[in-house]
Order: structure tokens, then sequence, then C-alpha cells
């Protein structure tokens, strides 16, 4: 499976999104959407991170 920093971002906002919505039952998704995307950039980061920098095993089924 190729890594896509995008999707990675998307699931982590949306992750990030639901456990602030869970935690703070008083806000509206809009509202606290930005928060949870600036928080998921990490994700992205990390993502391309691990992309750039990976050693994949010798026969390319995983990261070493």
């Amino acid at each position: 499976m190729p890594i896509n920093p995008d999707q990675a971002h998307e699931a982590a906002t949306e992750a990030v999104l639901n456990a602030l919505l869970h935690v703070y039952d008083n806000v509206a998704a809009d509202d606290v959407r930005p928060f949870a995307e600036a928080i998921a950039e990490a994700t992205r980061i990390a993502v391309m991170h691990v992309a750039a920098n990976a050693v994949t095993e010798i026969g390319g089924e995983g990261i070493a």
C-alpha cells in the first residue's frame, strides 16, 4: 500500500475532530475543525518523513 500524506491528513483530521466532539459536547464541528486540521498536519509531516527516509525490506513487502 502506498503511503499517501493527504489520506493520512484526512483520516487524522476526522479522528481528532471526533475526539474533540466527544470530549467537548458543547462545540460545533465547524468551530473545532481548524484545530483538528492543524493537529492532523503533524500526521502529514510524519508520513512524508517516513516515505522520504524509510528503508524497505529486501522483498519490498514493508519497511525495515
